[in-house]
C-alpha cells in the first residue's frame, strides 16, 4: 500500500486522506442509524453534517487529480462490492490465459505448416527444393 502523503504526490495524498475520513464518518453514521432513538437525534445530525462538509471539502481537493486515469472496469468491481485491488490480479490472470491460449494457437499453426511442408515434399518432391521462407 502507498504511503499516504508522500512528497510529489500532486495533493493525492490529501484526497486519500479526506476519502478514509468520510468513510469513517459515514460508518460511524451507519451505527447512529442502526442503534437510533430520539436521545440520538443531535448525534445523526452532527454526523450528517460532517459528512455533508467532508463532501464538500473532498469536491473541492478532487481537481487536484483529474489527470489521474483510471478503468471503468475498476468502479464496476467497487460497484460490485469487490475489493478494487482484485481488478489487477483478475487483469493480470486474464492476460495470462490469454497469452496460453495465443501460444497454443500459434504451436498449432507451426505444426500446421510442418505437417503441410512434409506432405507437400511427399507428394511434390521437387517443388520444395528450398526451404520455405517462414
Amino acid at each position: 500500500m502507498e504511503v499516504v502523503g508522500q512528497e510529489g504526490d500532486g495533493g493525492r495524498g490529501v484526497l486519500e486522506q479526506q476519502l478514509e475520513g468520510l468513510i469513517e464518518t459515514l460508518r460511524q453514521l451507519g451505527v447512529t442509524v442502526e442503534e437510533f432513538t430520539e436521545t440520538s437525534q443531535p448525534a445523526f445530525t452532527a454526523k450528517l453534517l460532517q459528512a455533508v462538509q467532508q463532501m464538500q471539502a473532498l469536491e473541492s481537493t478532487h481537481h487536484d487529480c483529474d489527470d489521474e486515469d483510471i478503468p471503468m472496469a475498476v468502479f464496476k468491481y467497487i460497484d460490485e462490492g469487490a475489493n478494487p485491488d482484485l481488478y489487477v490480479k483478475d487483469l493480470l490472470d486474464t492476460c495470462i490465459s490469454t497469452n496460453e491460449a495465443t501460444k497454443g494457437k500459434q504451436e498449432s499453426f507451426e505444426y500446421l505448416q510442418h505437417v503441410l511442408t512434409e506432405e507437400m515434399k511427399t507428394l511434390y518432391p521437387g517443388l520444395l527444393d528450398d526451404p520455405l521462407p517462414f
